[in-house]
């Protein structure tokens, strides 16, 4: 049955004049490797994000919107469709929680997590939690991010996350596995750090960075920067307008 799907896929793409746009090197080169897709062209243009929208807000406000405290304890922030989906990783995350506490025990920290469900290791995390849950306003996310010090995307597989990018556009640092097209949006210990994939270690070492840096306001700069330079609307669509020119002189 795969192969008759197969033979069928490849008769319908054989002259196909087709010029993919996918949004990451990554899944570029994915499917440059498949034996459907490898004879075509490929230009990576990524994801755009409104940074009306998307864009810093003041701490307290942030607070007040989602009705949480307003102290002086560092928040690290994890957000999922499905908290409990493993390719997102939060045992990673919860894993270099525990290390990050007994390496950074002065360390006062808070997490924030929004998403479906609720994993088992909630009970577990050496700090505080605040269960955000399921949040679809956009206003609600924006919130989010800026009651955070930084985001936490410890995915084993993921295309161009866009919490990523929207973390990012409210200036929030991000902290995530070197995997898929995550180090194409995050510059080592720029504006976020980048740790080997499952290595809870170096996921540990990201958060202490970030949550003892000397100049978080630099950080916070550095994200708000590489999302308007590389992710908001006009950046993106004068992509798309040039290769479409490209194309039609071509």
């Amino acid at each position: 049955m795969s192969y008759r799907v197969f033979e069928q896929k490849k008769e319908v793409l054989q002259n196909a004049n087709v010029h993919f746009t996918p949004p990451s090197q990554w899944l570029a080169d994915e499917a440059k490797r498949s034996a459907l897709l490898r004879d075509f062209p490929f230009t990576v243009i990524p994801y755009a994000i409104d940074q009306n929208v998307f864009k810093p807000m003041d701490r307290r406000a942030a607070n007040a919107h989602l009705d949480l405290p307003d102290t002086n304890r560092p928040r690290l922030l994890f957000g999922s469709a499905n908290v409990t989906d493993p390719r997102k990783g939060f045992r990673y995350f919860a894993e270099a929680l525990t290390l990050l506490h007994q390496q950074n025990p002065a360390l006062e920290a808070e997490i924030l997590v929004f998403g479906k469900g609720r994993s088992f290791l909630f009970d577990e995390l050496p700090y505080p939690i605040h269960h955000l849950g399921i949040l679809t306003a956009q206003d609600d996310i924006v919130a989010a991010y800026n009651a955070a010090d930084a985001m936490v995307v410890p995915s084993l597989e993921d295309n161009l996350p866009n919490t990523v990018i929207e973390a990012m556009a409210c200036g929030t640092p991000v902290v995530g596995f070197r995997t898929g097209g995550i180090p194409e949006m995050i510059d080592h210990r720029e504006n976020g750090y980048l740790a080997d994939i499952g290595s809870t270690q170096q996921l540990a070492d990201g958060l202490a960075f970030i949550l003892t840096h000397q100049q978080p306001d630099v950080l916070r700069q550095n994200a708000r920067q590489s999302a308007e330079n590389r992710f908001s609307e006009d950046v993106i669509a004068k992509q798309h307008i040039e290769l479409y020119i490209q194309l039609l002189t071509d």
